[in-house]
């Protein structure tokens, strides 16, 4: 339910202005505060992408999933 299988290319045009978001251990973050207001977060390495309702839970899947990849 928090993955969607959309690739970069196709979900990356609905982020808005993109200088607006950051980056955080090489994932593109941002707020979509037009639609949602969830935080989505760019995979790098699956090209998927990950809401949270907030940034904190956010970076908290960012970091439980990254984590994951150094075991």
């Amino acid at each position: 339910g928090d993955v969607d299988p959309w690739e970069g290319d196709d979900w990356l045009p609905l982020c808005g202005d993109i200088d607006d978001g950051e980056i955080y251990r090489e994932w593109f973050l941002w707020q979509d505060s037009e639609v949602t207001q969830e935080w989505e977060a760019y995979d790098p390495i699956t090209n998927y992408r990950v809401l949270a309702f907030s940034r904190e839970m956010l970076i908290a899947k960012i970091d439980k999933i990254e984590d994951g990849r150094q075991v």
